[in-house]
Parts: C-alpha cells; structure tokens; sequence
C-alpha cells in the first residue's frame, strides 16, 4: 500500500506496515543500490500484525481496528496493554453498496474476531446499519436506497456507546475504515448514457481505437484534487470522469450543475475472470496515442484492478466498475463474448486504459 497510501488516503508511506519482501544492498558500476530478491521477508496478518507494529514501531497501540480474523492478534495485543484501550471491527455486512462478508466468507472471514469482540465488549460497527454512506460520492445514492427502505436511516440514528468519549472515537475510525476497507459497491446494471460520437477518435498503441464521445448529465460530485467529476447520464446512470488539464474551469463546477461534457471513454486492454481479495492499482502508466490526435497535455493513463463488477451493458458492451481512487468507471470490452460471459457482482481482473473528459461547459437542463 505504500506505493498508493499517500497519494489516496493522504498517509505517508513511513506511516504504513506492511508485508514485504527481501532487500539486499549492492554496489552497481560503483553507486550503491538497494535490490528485491524473490524471498518473503514478513507477512503482515494474523499473528505477524503485532510482530509488524513492535518491529517498525516499537509501540504497543491504544487504538485499534480491524474487519477481519486476520486482525484479531493485533486487537489482542492493543487489549492487553494498560490503560485507556479502545479495540473495534468493522463488519461488512451491506451487499448493496459495499460487499457482505463475516463467518462463511472464503476471503476475509470474520468468524473468532466477532465472538471474541462481543464477548470482550469492543466495538462492532455494523456498515449497512450505522453507515450513511460507504464512498463520499454515494451521498445521493444512499439517501434514495435508505427512502427504498434498503437500509436503516441512520442519518438520524444516535448510536449508543458506554460512554460520548468512545462515540467520538468512532466518527474519525469509521471514516478511516472506509478508506482502509478497499471494498466495492454493488448497483443495478448499467443503463446507457445516450452518447453522442463527437467525430474524433484517438489511436492507441495496444489497444486500438478510442472514440471521442458527448453527454449531457447533472453533476453529483466534484473531486477536485483528483479531477474527476460524477455525474448522474439521462436515465439515472451514475459514473465519473477524468477531466484533463486543459479544462480551466473545473474549480467553478459544482454538485447540480448540468455540463455538457466530451469525453473519450475507458477501453479494456485485459479482462479475466477471478477470485480474490480486492485491490486498485494505478500503474501511473502513460500510453501513447499517435501523434496529433491528442490534445495538447492530455495523458492517457493504463490502470489494473481487482474489482467487484457493478453492472454489464450488453448493447454497449461496458461494465462499471470502481476506479484507481475508487470512483465509478464505465469500461468498454471490444470482445462481446467476453462482455457476455460477466455477470454483476462477479469478481475481475481488468486492465483498462482511463478515459479523459477533454471539454466541459453548461448544458441545458434536463427536465
């Protein structure tokens, strides 16, 4: 995680233990140099969490959190220190907008670390019950999900603790556990978005053609650090785009505004089918696109995940599924049968190239 932590949590990589490999340092042409061998140094779970914070830190924690089996040693080790203590799990228990999991999970399990909280008297967050919202930019969503009667209105819902100390606690932890969980929401299918070819396509080594298209959509949220805006498409769609440097105008776009955006979309390079514990990785890798058919200062990035799938659209032959900073991204698969063979809720390996919005301006408002 250190590769990405600071970039996307705002934590520098000094902060974070995790497992690693072997280093071995060398003299190469007379300059030192710092190499990965292929060996295991330590693995950081289980019983080798406590091991990893003594070794780097040098501290026992007064805090601790966790949402998984894997976490019950160092909530052990947090508990038996002197003190003030505060120990909590997070239980992922909403399958709608995040992804369900205790006892019966094959990743994850949360199984002993459950009884041994509710035994112990540590805290236990329920997610789809005193969870808003699970990502910054689900503000709307939830609000509709819990009116559906989907989950609890937790909006207004105080939830009690031993005592209003431990409750502050919680409100930065669970907003910390979000971050941490790098899990994923599941949504209805795709719907199009009614796009609009704009007449210009980009060529890129690797992967062919992209095509420059145009939507109308209101605006839900703005990221602007990362630049990316989500909107809401025509018939309720929801996804986010990357906006280029060259539009100067982003600061002044706001959550409601209508926009009339081009945009060149997201194309798959990869798609496999898989099963494991999920991640998001921006390789930081810029593609090239042939020559004079990109805007001056707009770079295409190559991004993998290990993702949940959200939805599947067969007529564009898209899926959604969450980006590097865990936006939705709408990404297109040459390959129908491939596009045929997802389902939603399936879990992928997807290496894509990002689409990048590279005009945005006020549209007329939708009725």
């Amino acid at each position: 995680m250190r590769v990405f932590s600071e970039k996307v949590y705002g934590i520098p990589p000094e902060q974070v233990i995790g497992s690693t490999g072997k280093l071995k340092f060398e003299l190469r042409d007379g300059k030192p140099v710092l190499v990965k061998l292929p060996e295991i140094d330590f693995i950081d779970d289980k019983a080798g969490k406590p091991v990893g914070i003594q070794k780097h830190i040098g501290r026992r924690p007064i805090l601790a959190f966790g949402n998984s089996d894997g976490d019950l040693q160092m909530l052990q080790w947090t508990a038996a220190g002197g003190g003030a203590r505060f120990m909590g799990l997070v239980h992922h228990t909403d399958a709608a907008r995040e992804w369900a999991y205790d006892r019966k999970s094959s990743i994850g399990r949360l199984d002993k670390a459950l009884d041994e909280a509710q035994a112990k008297g540590w805290t236990v967050v329920n997610m789809k019950n005193e969870w808003k919202r699970v990502f910054p930019f689900d503000r709307k969503q939830g609000s509709r999900r819990t009116r559906r009667g989907d989950a609890q209105n937790v909006a207004s819902t105080v939830i009690k603790r031993k005592s209003m100390k431990a409750t502050n606690h919680m409100k930065s932890i669970v907003n910390l556990a979000a971050a941490a969980a790098l899990a994923f929401a599941v949504v209805a299918p795709v719907h199009s978005q009614q796009p609009k070819a704009a007449g210009k396509q980009v060529t890129i080594e690797g992967v062919g053609v992209m095509e420059l298209t145009r939507v109308t959509a209101s605006v839900e949220a703005v990221d602007l650090a990362n630049r990316i805006v989500t909107l809401k498409g025509p018939r309720g769609n929801v996804f986010a785009v990357l906006v280029g440097p060259e539009v100067k105008n982003l600061p002044q776009v706001k959550a409601g505004d209508t926009l009339e955006i081009e945009h060149y979309e997201s194309v798959a390079i990869d798609v496999k089918k898989t099963e494991g514990v999920p991640s998001l990785t921006d390789t930081g890798m810029v593609v090239k696109a042939k020559p004079g058919e990109m805007p001056a200062g707009v770079a295409l990035r190559k991004v993998r995940v290990v993702t949940n799938v959200l939805g599947v659209n067969l007529e564009s032959q898209s899926v959604l599924v969450r980006g590097p900073l865990g936006h939705l991204t709408e990404v297109k698969i040459r390959d129908p049968k491939v596009v045929a063979g997802l389902k939603s809720g399936g879990q992928i390996d997807l290496t894509y190239v990002e689409g990048v919005a590279i005009a945005v301006k006020p549209g007329a408002s939708r009725k």
